[in-house]
């Protein structure tokens, strides 16, 4: 990944998470995060100049609190809602670091954003950019179709 690509990403996920999130996220990643068990992954497609996918995987048990918090509940929320709030919170970051990437010129369209709560441990992603969350940490990853 390009060193500008990797830049804007992480500018785009540390200011969603902690603006729409409620969260403090940091640069470096503790052990502790890093040994994080998966709980979601969360994918955007979209097209315009350039096609492809971004995707944030996130790890440790931050998913209901970060739903919770960009919905303002206190209390128990079912999967599908947390999953909406999740796969907005993809859309924002998408959109926010597209520009960054490909320019402000070009017009992009956000598909449906693609939400799997749970899942089986996976190895890192080979290029992708970390983000320290406060139970864990984010991957994310941005492919492009050709």
């Amino acid at each position: 990944m390009k060193a500008e690509t990797a830049t804007a990403l992480r500018r785009a996920a540390l200011r969603t998470f902690e603006e729409l999130g409620y969260l403090l996220p940091t640069e470096a990643i503790s052990d502790a995060q890093r040994t994080a068990a998966l709980e979601a992954e969360l994918s955007v497609p979209f097209s315009g100049p350039v096609k492809g996918v971004l995707s944030v995987r996130l790890y440790g048990s931050n998913a209901r609190p970060l739903a919770a918090n960009m919905i303002g509940s206190e209390g128990e929320m079912p999967d599908d809602l947390v999953a909406d709030a999740l796969g907005e919170l993809a859309n924002v970051i998408t959109g926010n670091a597209l520009p960054e990437i490909y320019g402000r010129g070009g017009f992009f369209r956000l598909g449906r954003p693609c939400v799997i709560l749970g899942g089986q441990a996976l190895p890192p992603e080979e290029d992708c950019v970390e983000v320290g969350l406060e139970a864990g940490r984010a991957e994310l990853s941005l492919s492009e179709d050709n």
